[in-house]
């Protein structure tokens, strides 16, 4: 099952910033190579979400320039019960510039005329990250997630703060605007903590580094450095790189690298329990089962605004090793530029739609 996947790391920051998120936020993926989804963090509207998400990129607030090589692993625990992701934003946005800038700019259109009490408040948070000087589409770096059990989670961002006077303060008031009340701010062994009335914690300790954590405790204790980067090892060679545990058993891998003017994926997912025994006993006729899977969704797909996606399920090659699947899509990198611009012409109820 679905419990938030890697929507989290750019979703997460901009809740925090609107002043939801109730409760834990989780990594964790779905079992079916098949299926992908991913969740707003908590308490969080679909319209402010649907606006946090394409702005977090200048939504989280750090010192001046964004590090790089991988500087976010450093703040990542040792113990990710539920799993990592690391995404490596810069790869991840570049070439798409004014495309993912004019998406934002529709969503924000289209929340500012809805007339609802949330959509303006998201329309007017991200304004005051415009106005204090941070670009919503060139500031991201690194993010990388860690999801411990009992909703302990950690995530670190580095990010360009080069034309903001001071990030902490824009944050802040960003926080106020969201929700009305200013967070607590504290200094605490030269690291600024932020706090929402949600005892949501954001934490700033330089270099260009932001992280968000479910609490002050967990945010301190990982401030000046935690222990869990040598897990991150071969991360930094993709885009998006994530190990994530459904169950115990049943861990799934995710991996996007560059491959010249094409994407790579790779899904390799542990099928436990029946679907295990199933993969083992009858490989080819299970692999058969899921492509048949994979192509029957095309139909919709091609009819709707994700149509950008199909030529990755339609090149999706399946393989099996004992109750081990994988799944490998190569794809134009240019797909990825027309989501985008899709995404930003359509409907919202044509989205809703096709989800």
């Amino acid at each position: 099952m679905v419990k938030k996947s890697f929507g989290l790391a750019l979703v997460l920051a901009g809740s925090l910033a609107m002043g939801c998120g109730d409760g834990g936020a989780k990594t964790n993926a779905s079992a079916e190579p098949a299926k992908s989804g991913a969740a707003a963090a908590p308490g969080a509207s679909g319209s402010a979400a649907a606006a946090a998400a394409p702005a977090t990129a200048g939504a989280v607030a750090g010192a001046p320039a964004a590090a790089t090589g991988g500087d976010v692993f450093k703040y990542m625990p040792k113990t990710c019960a539920e799993g990592r992701v690391y995404i490596d934003g810069k790869k991840l946005l570049a070439g798409l510039g004014g495309g993912l800038e004019g998406l934002q700019t529709k969503v924000l259109e289209q929340l500012a005329s809805s007339g609802k009490p949330d959509d303006k408040k998201a329309t007017e948070v991200l304004a005051v990250f415009k106005e204090g000087g941070l670009d919503p589409v060139t500031a991201l770096g690194e993010v990388a997630v860690c999801s411990d059990a009992g909703d302990k989670v950690v995530l670190a961002a580095s990010l360009d703060m080069s034309k903001v006077a001071n990030g902490p303060d824009l944050f802040a008031k960003a926080m106020e605007k969201g929700s009305g009340k200013a967070p607590k701010k504290e200094e605490i062994d030269g690291v600024t903590y932020l706090t929402n009335d949600k005892n949501k914690v954001m934490a700033f300790p330089g270099g260009g580094i932001v992280i968000l954590a479910e609490s002050l405790d967990l945010a301190k204790s990982v401030a000046k450095g935690a222990d869990g980067g040598s897990d991150f090892a071969d991360a930094k060679s993709h885009v998006i790189w994530a190990k994530i545990f459904p169950k115990p058993t049943e861990p799934v891998d995710m991996m996007l690298k560059e491959s010249g003017s094409d994407y790579e994926l790779k899904v390799l997912v542990t099928m436990a329990g029946p679907q295990g025994d199933a993969l083992k006993k009858d490989p080819a006729g299970t692999i058969k089962q899921m492509e048949g899977m994979a192509q029957s969704i095309l139909p919709k797909l091609e009819a709707g605004p994700f149509k950008a996606i199909a030529p990755a399920i339609k090149s999706a090659k399946f393989a099996a090793d004992g109750d081990r699947l994988s799944v490998i899509s190569t794809f134009p990198k240019s797909a990825i530029t027309d989501l985008v611009k899709a995404v930003g012409e359509a409907k919202p109820e044509d989205l809703m739609k096709a989800l």
